[in-house]
Parts: C-alpha cells; sequence; structure tokens
C-alpha cells in the first residue's frame, strides 16, 4: 500500500462545482517529438501524481421532457473527516511491451449525495446514499482487440477495503459496515465491429464480503460504525460473503440506426416476451425522401409520433409490410397506414391494408430500396423476413432474436417448418448474402452466420429423426397441462 505523505506542498485551486484539488507541484521540461521517436517509447518510467480530493456541489439536476431530478448536497472527500479530502496517487507508466499501465491507490474516499428529489415535488425528500471506500489496483491498456489490431484489450484488478454503502431518511440511517471487494477481470476488449461497438468480458471474477449490516435512528451516527454517545459498535443485524465468477458481451450500436438505411425505433412494451420492446424499423435509401416501416407495433401515441417522425410523416412512407400478425407487431400497423397515407402488406390478408400482399420472393422497392421477401414459416405460419441486399442484413422479426431464442407458437406455429426456415436463413449467411440480423427484439446482431449457427445447435443434439416425435410429446404435455 502507498501511504500519503503529511508533508506534501498543496495548492488550493476552485474548479466548477466547488472543487478543491490539493496536489504536488510537477516540474518538467516538455520537449516535442515526432512520430519514429514515439513509436520506439517503451519501458518508460512514467508519471507519478498525488492529490487530495474535495468536490462539492448544492445541486446536480437532470431533466428529460420537463421532468426532473435533483441530486442535492453532493459531496466527494474524506470518509472520516467531512471537511477533509480524500488522498488520490496515480503512477503512468509505459511497459516494455508498449502498453500503457495506471497503478492507483484511493484512500478515505466518500461519495455521497444529501438529498434526492424529485422536480416539481419540493416537499418530497426520497432520502440520500453514501459510499465510503479505499481502492487499490492496476488498469493496464493494450492495443488489439479479440479480433485484429483495431480495438483495446483491458487487464484490471483492485481490492476495496474499508467499504461502506448507506441509505438515510428523516434523521435514520441503514447502511452496510466493512464492506471488503477483490476483482479481476483480464483481457477484456473494445473494439469496433461493423457497425457495432463489442464491449467483451471473457472472465471476471471476484469475492466480497459485508462485516455487519448497522442500523441508527440518531442524526449524529451519521456514517460511523460507532455510536456518538457511546463510543460501542452500533448494533450489526448479521454479514454478508459472496463470489463470483461471470462473463459478459455487450453491443452498442449507435443513434439507433444500422448501416446506412437502417434506424430502429424502440417501442415502449418491454416484458418477458418482448425484451427491451418491440424494434420497429424504418428504412430508406441514403438521401431518398420515401421510407419503408417494418413492424409498427403496439398502439402507443409516443411510439407511433417518434415512428412517424423517423418516417418522413404523411406522404413519405411507400408502405408497411409485417413480419407476422403477432399484436406486438402488428396492433398498430392500420393505424399508422392511414395516419402517414399508404397500405398495408403482409402475408395473412386479414392484416392488409389496401390489396398488396407479401409472398415468398417478392421485392418491395421505394426510391431505389429494395427489399426482398423470404417466407420463414415457424414462430407463426405467417412469418416472413425480409432481406436488405444494400446492407446484407435480414430483418427476422421474431424467427431470430436479438438475445436468447425464440418460441414456436403452437398450434399456429410448427417445429419442423421453423427449423426449415432456421435453415434458409443459415443458407443467406453462408452466402454472404446475409451479414447482420436486425430483428424484432433485442440488440442487432453483427454476426448472422454465427447467430444461426447457434440456433441451429440448440437442436443439434437431437436425432433430426426424433424431430416429429419431440414435437408430439410436447404437444401431449401441453394438452395435459390444459386438462388439469
Amino acid at each position: 500500500m502507498w501511504a500519503p505523505d503529511s508533508s506534501r506542498p498543496f495548492t488550493s485551486t476552485a474548479i466548477g462545482l466547488a472543487c478543491l484539488i490539493n496536489a504536488s507541484w510537477v516540474f518538467a521540461d516538455m520537449k516535442s517529438l515526432d512520430d519514429t521517436a514515439l513509436a520506439n517509447i517503451s519501458g518508460q518510467s512514467g508519471l507519478t501524481m498525488e492529490l487530495d480530493l474535495a468536490l462539492t456541489a448544492d445541486r446536480l439536476s437532470y431533466y428529460d421532457d420537463d421532468k426532473g431530478i435533483h441530486l442535492e448536497g453532493f459531496r466527494v472527500g474524506s470518509a472520516i473527516d467531512s471537511a477533509g479530502q480524500a488522498f488520490h496517487l496515480v503512477r503512468i507508466d509505459i511497459e516494455d511491451d508498449a502498453s500503457l499501465n495506471l497503478d492507483y491507490l484511493v484512500e478515505d474516499r466518500r461519495v455521497e449525495f444529501g438529498d434526492i428529489r424529485l422536480a416539481g415535488a419540493p416537499g418530497v425528500s426520497m432520502g440520500g446514499v453514501f459510499f465510503d471506500h479505499t481502492l487499490e489496483g492496476y488498469l493496464n491498456i493494450s492495443q488489439g482487440g479479440s479480433v485484429g489490431g483495431a480495438g483495446y484489450t483491458f487487464d484490471s484488478a483492485y481490492t476495496m477495503t474499508g467499504g461502506r454503502l448507506g441509505y438515510r431518511t428523516n434523521g435514520n440511517e441503514v447502511f452496510l459496515d466493512d464492506i471488503t471487494m477483490n476483482v479481476e477481470a483480464l483481457g477484456v476488449t473494445l473494439e469496433l465491429v461493423g457497425d457495432t461497438l463489442a464491449l467483451n468480458a471473457p472472465r471476471v471474477t471476484g469475492d466480497w464480503e459485508v462485516g455487519a449490516i448497522r442500523y441508527s435512528s440518531n442524526p449524529l451516527n451519521h456514517g460511523v460504525s460507532l455510536d456518538s454517545g457511546t463510543g460501542q459498535p452500533l448494533p450489526s443485524y448479521g454479514s454478508l460473503a459472496g463470489s463470483y465468477d461471470l462473463s459478459s458481451s455487450t453491443g452498442i450500436t449507435a443513434g439507433g440506426r444500422s448501416g446506412e438505411r437502417g434506424q430502429c425505433v424502440l417501442a415502449p412494451n418491454p416484458n418477458i416476451m418482448t425484451l427491451d420492446g418491440t424494434n420497429s424499423w424504418v428504412l430508406r435509401e441514403p438521401g431518398a425522401r420515401r421510407s419503408i416501416v417494418i413492424d409498427p407495433g403496439p398502439s402507443d401515441p409516443g411510439h407511433l409520433a417518434a415512428l412517424a417522425e423517423a418516417a418522413g410523416g404523411r406522404g413519405n412512407v411507400a408502405a408497411v409490410l409485417l413480419t407476422h400478425h403477432h399484436a406486438d407487431h402488428s396492433e398498430a400497423a392500420r393505424e399508422f397506414a392511414e395516419s402517414v397515407g399508404c397500405g398495408v402488406r403482409a402475408l395473412d390478408p386479414a392484416y392488409r391494408l389496401g390489396s398488396e400482399g407479401l409472398g415468398d420472393g417478392d421485392v418491395v422497392e421505394a426510391d431505389g430500396l429494395e427489399v426482398h421477401v423470404v417466407a420463414t414459416p415457424g414462430h407463426t405460419a405467417d412469418s416472413l423476413s425480409f432481406l436488405l441486399p444494400a446492407e446484407r442484413a435480414v430483418l427476422t422479426g421474431d424467427t431470430v432474436l436479438g438475445r436468447g431464442t425464440t418460441v414456436v407458437a403452437h398450434p399456429d406455429g410448427q417445429l419442423g417448418a421453423y427449423l426449415d426456415s432456421l435453415d434458409r436463413l443459415h443458407a443467406l449467411a453462408e452466402r454472404a448474402e446475409a451479414a447482420a440480423v436486425w430483428p424484432g427484439h433485442g440488440p442487432v446482431i453483427g454476426d448472422a452466420l454465427a447467430a444461426l449457427t447457434y440456433y441451429e445447435h440448440v437442436y443439434a443434439d437431437v436425432d433430426p429423426v426424433l424431430w416429429g416425435a419431440a414435437e408430439l410429446s410436447v404437444r401431449a404435455q401441453l394438452a395435459y397441462l390444459r386438462g388439469r
């Protein structure tokens, strides 16, 4: 552990939100280096920074659509001394492999909001929160991601000690005391894959312990383990401990857009079946006026207004297309189409507006944009997918989701037909006609072939000869449950 030096000289500088920084003086002889010289830098002893930090703000506010939240009495500083500063030490080095390494130590730091209030309700308090901790760890950043050189790899580990996490309201306070935590995350990569920013953490491990769960009704006992009157430890209501070993993969597509021709407008209908909500898609050739809308989704005024704006408004939508008839995709189709002045095309005639339907092999055009219809029954009998050749993307509705696997909706859906549809989509991906999946729910999938291979492997352990029997068995089980 690095210890703070009590003899450090310091200067005080007020910055922004009443920020007080006390730091050692640093002297350097600055010299300009060209790219060749910089490329040869490695294994250099770097920069060490020591500072004491105190930061306060009367109020931090966030507003969206005339609704806001106020975080009042914000403070970063010493956990022990409410008027003191927290010690920070950062050591920066360039290693022999040209990676950047940061070793850091944070001692006696508290981050606190004295009160949380909603705008428009000045008399209502939601209470305050505080977090005390000491941290020691490192972060190493090297060039090169998991799929090539155009990314970064991060290795990190830290230990937290002296942790305290609390909530207080009306003079009462409950907090987790004496928190310790060890975390290691190695080989985390951040890179751009296609138009998706991919963050992959192959393994994150750690353990944690809470020494005591404490409560006090005395306002003078704020953020302390000992009673201010008696000096004795506040009552403990037990302890907690645990460990974890996990991995994660996250894809981020900026602005709701996919490629140059697709924009996703997310419907506000999240649940266990729709994931984050229904993806309503607006497709338009770059620079063109007219668009094509896929699956307007639920009849929600705010969603339909946002969808109309993205599609260009009345007179600028060539057609509404439906991937299938389920209400979370089709409920607002007629309402939306009438509002923007176009028809609804679907495989099932019951869901059409106008005389034009949709079928396998059809090509829908709008100002140079081509959308090819691919029949993919299985999830439902009328399920369609839409291939966008200019983007090498396929819009799959509920046939392939952005997370997890889909439901074969018996009796309308059929397992055999669904597996045949997966084969058909897999063939498109193998021929590189579909490199990405733009699903009806969940995030865009940048690797269509990998996703479709995964879907097919869900059934790989079962002999195809047995699929029909398996379907019949499941039907029999469902019939039995209905009879109960």
